[in-house]
C-alpha cells in the first residue's frame, strides 16, 4: 500500500499576541496559505515537529513557575493555551480544516511546548481542532515508519534537554503535578522575556548563534542603565550555577551542560562581579561571594575591579573574540562554506544524535529535526545530495527550519553584529520552512524535500 505523502513543519512558536509575540499577522497569513494547500491534498499526514506554542513565553502573570526546577501545573498550561487559541483563531480554524478533510495530524512536543503533554491541553485541543475527528489528532515525541524518523531534536541540545522524558511531570511540596524545568526554560521565562518586554528588544530570542546573541547584548546593556537590571535577572541566573560548582573539572562540566564554551562562564563571573551579584553576601575575607573555583573567583574579583575604576564593556573579558580581533586590526575570515556552518557545538551535537539514531536503526534512510530553525536547503549542502549525510549508516539527516523570523550573525561580517542590527526586523529572514515527504518508488525509501512556502 502506498504511503500518504506527509509533511512536515516546526518551530512556529504561536504565543499569546503580546510583547513576546514573535508570530506576525504576515506568518500567520502565509501559514493558513499552506494549511489549506494541505488540507486539499487526497491523502496527507502533517506533523508539527515541536514548538508549536510558545508556552514559555506565554505569561498572564508573573512566575507563572514554582521554582528553579518546577513550572507550570496542568491548570496554568490550560490557562496559557486558551490564550493561543484565542490570539491565532485563524490557525487554528485551518488546522481544523485539515482534519475534517480526512488528513492525520500529529504534534510532537519540544522544549517550548512541553504543556502538551498534560492530558488536559491535549484534549482541549483535540476539541479545538477535531471534534467528530479527533481521534486524528495525536500527541507524542517521535515518528518512526517507513525509512523515516522524525523528532524535535531538543534532546541533543545540552541546554533544552530533559534527562528523563518522557517523565517531565513531578509534584511540588504541596503535591500538585508541575512540569520539569530545564536551564533553556529558565533562561526564557526569567531573562529573554523581560528583555522582549524592552521597546524595539521584541525579536533578541531568534538570533543565532545564541551566544554570540547574549555577548552582543551584554555589551550593550552594560552601557546603558535601563537594561541593568533586565541584565542582572539573566547574570542571577548563571551566578546560581557557578556558585554550585566545586572544582575546575565542574566548570568543564558545566560548561559542556549548558551548551558554551568554558571560557563564556568566566567571562560571565567578570559580569557577576561588575554587576555586584551577591555583594549582600561580603565579609572582609571575600570579595568573592559563595564562589568555590579559583580561576571563577579571579574572574569575578575582575569584573568587580572594571565597576570599582568605572571601565565598560568594551574591555576583556567583556567582548567577544570578533569584537577584540577587530580593535586590534585583525578581522577574522567569515567561514561561508556550509561545513563551517555545522561547525557549531548544538550544530555537532544535533549530527551526532541523528547518527546515533541511524545507527541504532539501520533500515532508516532519512532522520528529521526541527529545533535549531536552520533547514537544510541547497545553500547548506555538503555534497549533490538532499540533507545532510549521516556516514556511516545511509540516512540522511533533515531539518524542518522554523516559520517564525531568525536573524543569522553567521551571514554578517563581525563589525556588522551589532545591537542596533539585532533590533531592526529587516535583517530577520521569514521563516516558512517546511519538509515535503513521500514515498514514489519504494516504500521503505522516503524522498525528502526541503521547501519553503512563498
Amino acid at each position: 500500500m502506498k504511503q500518504p505523502e506527509l509533511y512536515i513543519i516546526s518551530d512556529l512558536h504561536l504565543c499569546d499576541g503580546g510583547p513576546c509575540e514573535d508570530f506576525r499577522s504576515d506568518d500567520e497569513r502565509a501559514l493558513v496559505s499552506f494549511l489549506f494547500h494541505v488540507s486539499r491534498r487526497p491523502a496527507a499526514t502533517l506533523i508539527i515537529n515541536g514548538d508549536f506554542i510558545d508556552f514559555v513565553q506565554i505569561q498572564p502573570r508573573p512566575r507563572m513557575w514554582y521554582d528553579a526546577r518546577l513550572g507550570p501545573s496542568e491548570a496554568e498550561s490550560l490557562e496559557k493555551l486558551e490564550l493561543a487559541l484565542e490570539a491565532h483563531a485563524p490557525v487554528f480554524d485551518a488546522l481544523r480544516r485539515v482534519v475534517a478533510s480526512g488528513h492525520t495530524l500529529r504534534f510532537h512536543i519540544g522544549n517550548h511546548d512541553l504543556d502538551l503533554i498534560w492530558p488536559r491541553v491535549q484534549a482541549r485541543l483535540r476539541a479545538r481542532l477535531g471534534g467528530r475527528e479527533a481521534a486524528a489528532i495525536s500527541f507524542g515525541t517521535e515518528y518512526r515508519q517507513a525509512g523515516l524518523y522524525v523528532e524535535h531534536g531538543h534532546q541533543a541540545d545540552p541546554a533544552n534537554r530533559f534527562p528523563d522524558q518522557p517523565r517531565v511531570i513531578h509534584l511540588d511540596p504541596q503535591g500538585v503535578p508541575r512540569l520539569e524545568r530545564c536551564w533553556g526554560t529558565r533562561l526564557v521565562e526569567e531573562f529573554f522575556n523581560k528583555l522582549e518586554a524592552l521597546d524595539g528588544c521584541e525579536m533578541l530570542d531568534n538570533v543565532r548563534p545564541r551566544m554570540q546573541a547574549a555577548l552582543i547584548i551584554i555589551r550593550h546593556a552594560l552601557r546603558h542603565r535601563e537594561l541593568h537590571a533586565t541584565l542582572y535577572a539573566g547574570a542571577h541566573l548563571v551566578f546560581e550555577v557557578l556558585r554550585s560548582l566545586e572544582s575546575e573539572e565542574d566548570v568543564t562540566r558545566a560548561a559542556e551542560e549548558l551548551g558554551v564554551n568554558r571560557r563564556i562562564l568566566g567571562w560571565l563571573a567578570s559580569i557577576a562581579g561588575w554587576l555586584g551579584l551577591g555583594r549582600t553576601e561580603l565579609t572582609a575575607k571575600s570579595a568573592t561571594p559563595g564562589l568555590h573555583v579559583p580561576s571563577l573567583q579571579q574572574a569575578y574579583a575582575y569584573g568587580a575591579r572594571l565597576r570599582d575604576s568605572e571601565q565598560l564593556a568594551h574591555l576583556a573579558p567583556f567582548g567577544s573574540d570578533e569584537a577584540r580581533a577587530q580593535q586590534a586590526g585583525r578581522v577574522p575570515k567569515q567561514a561561508t562554506s556550509a561545513q563551517a556552518a555545522y561547525q557549531a557545538p548544538l550544530a555537532q551535537r544535533i549530527l551526532t544524535r541523528a547518527r546515533q539514531i541511524a545507527t541504532q536503526h539501520p533500515q532508516l534512510q532519512a532522520v528529521c529535526f526541527g529545533h535549531t530553525h536552520q533547514a537544510i536547503a541547497e545553500m547548506l549542502r555538503i555534497d549533490d545530495g538532499p540533507g545532510w549525510p549521516l556516514a556511516p549508516s545511509a540516512a540522511r539527516y533533515f531539518n524542518s527550519g522554523s516559520w517564525t523570523r531568525t536573524l543569522d550573525l553567521s551571514d554578517l561580517p563581525p563589525h556588522q553584529a551589532t545591537f542596533e542590527v539585532l533590533r531592526n526586523p529587516q535583517h530577520y529572514r521569514a521563516g516558512r520552512d517546511f519538509l515535503r515527504v513521500t514515498w514514489p518508488d519504494d516504500p521503505a525509501c522516503p524522498r525528502v524535500e526541503t521547501l519553503r512556502w512563498e
